[in-house]
């Protein structure tokens, strides 16, 4: 048996105009698709009963992005929105010496987060991480490949040919201003990982986030 907030409860029974018996669809955000009957149409607390459970197949890629949290809680609010559409993996707010707002609200976060899921009919809710600065991200991603989006310097691999040869990755990018150099030494001494560049001009932080989910969708994804 299934149950569901209210919130999910008035939407399916008053917007979409569900009774008691009707078969909907439904996931837990864990890669399962349920299809089942409406038990009980309590506006407060539905309840309906599985008749059948799918495990969706994983895209062909793994990413996570490290992203310096904006000033504008709205702006990263919009990258957890769309890169979730994307298929991202993992969503992690980095803290930065250049970052001015060090928390995000992040049961809003979820929320924005389980919507986009649901209206881009995908199945794997993706991970978010509570703020960290960029000292932990070695010991929660020692074994990930990690590319560093960065302004300046002339090593820099493309971000597609990053990745292309690294379906799973963390893809780290920083706050307006870019990384401190203090930070790019620590970032740039970390295992595996490249200096990347995303082309010509500079992004917003949230948009050079979308970017990154957007180049490993259109790489690995057939759909």
């Amino acid at each position: 048996m299934a149950f569901f907030g209210a919130e999910e409860s008035r939407h399916c029974i008053r917007t979409l105009r569900n009774r008691e018996g009707d078969e909907i669809r439904f996931t837990d955000g864990k890669g399962n698709l349920f299809h089942g009957n409406i038990e009980d149409p309590d506006l407060y607390r539905m309840s309906a009963k599985a008749f059948s459970e799918t495990k969706m197949k994983r895209r062909a890629f793994t990413l996570a992005v490290a992203l310096a949290i904006p000033k504008n809680p709205d702006r990263f609010e919009w990258f957890v929105e769309k890169s979730t559409e994307l298929g991202i993996h993992s969503i992690v707010p980095l803290i930065t010496d250049r970052t001015e707002k060090k928390n995000i609200n992040l049961a809003r976060i979820q929320k924005i987060a389980i919507s986009a899921l649901k209206q881009s009919q995908q199945y794997y809710l993706p991970e978010i991480y509570c703020p960290i600065p960029i000292s932990d991200l070695s010991e929660k991603f020692s074994a990930w490949p990690m590319g560093i989006a960065y302004c300046n310097g002339n090593e820099r691999l493309s971000l597609y040919e990053f990745a292309g040869k690294n379906p799973k990755a963390l893809i780290i990018i920083g706050p307006e201003g870019d990384f401190s150099e203090n930070e790019m030494n620590i970032l740039s001494a970390l295992p595996l990982s490249k200096v990347l560049s995303f082309g010509n001009g500079i992004l917003r932080t949230e948009t050079a986030g979308v970017y990154a989910a957007s180049a490993y969708r259109l790489l690995f994804c057939n759909d």
